[in-house]
């Protein structure tokens, strides 16, 4: 674990997970550790976005969707928010520190796809907290827990406040015998709302749509209509950090790994931290393609403009190739494979020799090999969407399961076609919503005329 030093200046970004954040503050303005930088709208209220810093603001980058603040000397613990007892603390109270302290879009619930309504109309039968990481080259849940203890535990014991009578909270492990679940077992005994599940550790189980499959086949299976929530280790760390001390979230845990990177590690950052001041400047370099949240659900990020934010978890690094082999285009990629797209090499389970950025060819038809269908974890038949999407046949790519992706991108990864699958599929998502949207707004418009 390496512990990077508290910078001089911190850039907060303003798009988080799918919203843009209306800033609150300006050039010059001066911020104290927990004052919101930027609001949002979210269901039910709105969304705050703290100041994990003392400072100044000193301007704004990238179309004003990132705040430059220049910090006011080291980084401290002083409470900046109410500490509450969570034997006592109501769920008025619970819900408006999460606002404020920036941790509501944390929480993600199967009644809305995404975060929860924050109003209190929304009360689940249970909350999912994994502790598993099942992702490649993401920061591990165990690694979490040795690092933040006290304050998991603690966001643990808040849980019940924000759930509805005799709620239950289900806590996901690799195994109840492990060394970790007993010390779970003895810290949470006497909380008869707590359940252990040992999961096997296979990726995408850590998604919160595969979360709740995994809750359907327990012993107690939830019914239909149960609203629940799903969140994770780091997330429970910061609930423990802000509602039982009062502090604010000042640093996350990432890995940087990947092929790029000579010596991966974990790394506590502060958040807003940019990539250039605490990583190796060779992965910053033009032959090297960074991703912002791991290799299979990665995005390529500029390594210069990035810093890390609340809800960062890994960033992966991948050589770019130098040379171009001979008649690489009428060769499909045996030996390897890639992220995007990927090789035969996954279809017929061979070991990777090699991980690299290369597409090796061009993009080819389907070919119906089955890959695609063999790695899906929720049983859907990618290419058979694919070919729905491919003539336009949004109905059928709907009936044929087109919602029930959850974006793993194994699709993609397998395919030897090196078709975007995944990318195929959220384009389609949405523009069918987009579409339904404009038909809404339409129907609307033609009542209120008439």
């Amino acid at each position: 674990m390496v512990d990077v030093a508290f910078p001089r200046t911190v850039c907060i970004d303003l798009r988080r997970g799918g919203s843009t954040y209306a800033a609150l503050v300006r050039e010059g303005d001066a911020v104290a550790a927990g004052d919101s930088l930027a609001e949002v709208e979210g269901v039910g209220g709105s969304l705050g976005l703290p100041s994990p810093v003392s400072g100044k603001v000193v301007g704004f980058e990238d179309e004003n969707s990132r705040i430059v603040i220049e910090t006011d000397g080291e980084e401290s613990d002083e409470a900046v928010f109410e500490p509450l007892k969570s034997q006592f603390a109501a769920a008025a109270q619970v819900r408006n520190a999460l606002s404020c302290g920036g941790l509501w879009p944390c929480l993600w619930s199967s009644a809305t796809g995404a975060a929860p309504a924050i109003d209190g109309s929304e009360r689940p039968k249970r909350v999912i907290v994994s502790l598993v990481a099942a992702e490649p080259y993401h920061a591990r849940g165990r690694v979490v827990l040795t690092r933040h203890w006290d304050d998991v535990m603690s966001g643990i014991r808040f849980l019940p406040r924000l759930m509805d009578d005799y709620g239950r909270v289900e806590v996901i492990l690799t195994a109840v015998r492990d060394p970790v679940a007993r010390k779970i077992y003895r810290e949470l005994a006497g909380f008869a709302w707590v359940r252990l599940h040992p999961v096997a550790v296979r990726y995408p189980v850590g998604d919160p749509r595969m979360l709740v499959r995994t809750l359907s086949a327990a012993e107690t299976p939830p019914k239909p209509d149960e609203i629940i929530w799903v969140m994770n280790a780091q997330s429970s760390a910061l609930f423990g950090r802000v509602l039982g001390r009062g502090l604010v979230p000042r640093r996350r845990l990432i890995v940087l790994a990947g092929p790029g990177v000579s010596e991966p590690k974990h790394y506590s950052v502060p958040i807003g931290t940019r990539l250039r001041d605490f990583a190796p400047a060779e992965l910053g370099g033009a032959d090297m393609l960074l991703l912002r949240g791991g290799l299979l659900r990665g995005a390529e990020t500029d390594f210069a403009a990035t810093s890390v934010q609340i809800d960062d978890d890994a960033f992966f690094a991948l050589p770019k190739p130098v040379t171009r082999q001979a008649f690489s285009f009428l060769r499909p990629g045996f030996d390897r494979r890639s992220i995007f797209p990927a090789f035969a090499g996954s279809a017929l389970n061979r070991p990777d020799s090699h991980i690299t950025a290369s597409l090796r060819g061009e993009e080819r038809p389907c070919i119906s090999c089955g890959a695609c269908e063999r790695v899906c974890p929720v049983r859907i038949i990618p290419q058979v969407l694919h070919r729905y999407l491919y003539r336009d046949r949004f109905e059928e790519a709907e009936r044929a399961g087109l919602n029930k992706c959850i974006d793993c991108n194994l699709c993609t990864f397998v395919c030897p076609s090196k078709i975007a699958l995944q990318e195929q599929f959220e384009t389609a998502r949405a523009q069918i919503r987009a579409e339904r949207l404009a038909l809404e707004k339409a129907v609307r418009a033609d009542g209120e005329l008439s």
